[in-house]
């Protein structure tokens, strides 16, 4: 079974993010960049996301063997901060979205705890947000959360001038992050607590990383977020003459136990893997490639860029 077979059309929802366009020029990066008055110096990114059906799973987790629902709101930040970097924004405020048929107070407590407590690791404010009851609109005690933030764009790091012979580095992932759900919980039966607590790692929050690659000197042209459509979130930072040679075609990058689980559960081949999953690789950065040497942290070079 692939993402498509589960209930997840990318290739469907990438075709409608082109019918869309037409409302906005900022409809299809990370974030949308949006004018301020002219008297004002800054610049703005605002950034939506959410967590998606990963909240089914830590629901049952929590049900078979009491574990926390915290790390869901890692996961909401995670989504949604790490894609504010992509746009080399800092974030500066946060706002959530629970809605659920009947509010289930342990639920909420700890999903809002761990949605505080990612804040303040990145240094971001919460600043409010909305819980909604609507009866009868989900099944019972499930619920969906969302996630809101508006970062000031850091113009110092703004210079896009992409080119033959970058480097793409890869920065590890905790496990799957927050996609790829829809079809993680066809097999759900088959997983124990120790697999489940590994698929319900939360997302990695990949601003202090990014902080300290730029503190040692390295110049980041470009970063991807891989979350859903896998590899292929690279080619929406690439100028369009230019493609990655893979150091690797094939395989995992890190958690090589969860991602062979799915993959021989599922069928799918490396390929459709990539097209879906991180694969062990949550972050993607464009450097120099003279720059590499410099980093003193947990990396992996993943390809160069050339001519297509």
């Amino acid at each position: 079974m692939n993402y498509k077979e589960a209930g997840v059309d990318i290739e469907k929802a990438d075709s409608l993010i082109d019918k869309i366009k037409k409302y906005s020029d900022q409809i299809g990066p990370y974030g949308g960049q949006f004018d301020v008055p002219k008297w004002s110096p800054l610049n703005f990114v605002a950034s939506c996301d959410g967590i998606g059906t990963k909240v089914m799973l830590a629901k049952r987790a929590k049900d078979m063997y009491g574990r926390s629902l915290q790390s869901l709101g890692q996961d909401l930040v995670g989504m949604v901060v790490n894609d504010l970097l992509c746009q080399f924004a800092l974030p500066l405020i946060f706002m959530d979205y629970y809605a659920t048929s009947k509010l289930n107070e342990s639920d909420y407590l700890e999903v809002l705890e761990g949605i505080h407590s990612a804040c303040e690791e990145v240094g971001c404010k919460l600043i409010g947000g909305e819980t909604a009851e609507m009866p009868g609109m989900f099944a019972y005690d499930i619920f969906d959360v969302a996630g809101f933030a508006v970062g000031q764009v850091v113009k110092t790091y703004f210079d896009h001038t992409i080119e033959e012979g970058d480097i793409v580095i890869g920065l590890p992932s905790s496990g799957v992050h927050s996609n790829g759900f829809s079809l993680i919980r066809k097999y759900q039966d088959h997983y124990d607590q120790d697999f489940l607590n590994k698929l319900l790692e939360p997302t990695i929050l990949y601003k202090n990383r990014v902080d300290e690659i730029r503190s040692y000197g390295v110049f980041i042209k470009a970063l991807a977020h891989i979350t859903g459509g896998g590899f292929d979130n690279l080619n929406r930072i690439l100028p369009s003459n230019l493609k990655i040679n893979w150091n690797q075609s094939e395989g995992f990058y890190y958690h090589h136990d969860v991602f062979e689980k799915i993959r021989e559960l599922s069928g799918m081949s490396y390929l459709e893997m990539r097209k879906t999953f991180n694969c062990g690789i949550g972050m993607m950065l464009v450097i120099p490639k003279n720059r590499m040497k410099n980093i003193q942290t947990d990396y992996v070079y993943l390809g160069k860029l050339e001519e297509k």
